[in-house]
């Protein structure tokens, strides 16, 4: 459970440039990589972040284009 919070945590923690969150993605969640980028463009934007929204609608952009 611990470890699932931590994967979490770094997840929304955009550290990472888009491109590099891309790639954490499909190393760590594969095929699921690009439904769990939308689903937190669209949490961020639910809740009124731009900038967080923005940053991972760019992370669709790299995974829709392969780029990791």
């Amino acid at each position: 459970m611990k470890s699932d919070l931590r994967q979490f945590e770094c997840l929304l923690s955009m550290n990472r440039t888009p491109e590099e969150e891309a790639g954490y993605l499909l190393e760590q969640y594969q095929n699921e990589a690009f439904a769990i980028a939308q689903d937190c463009a669209s949490l961020f934007e639910g809740v009124g972040n731009a900038e967080a929204s923005s940053y991972w609608k760019q992370v669709c952009d790299c995974l829709r284009r392969g780029l990791h």
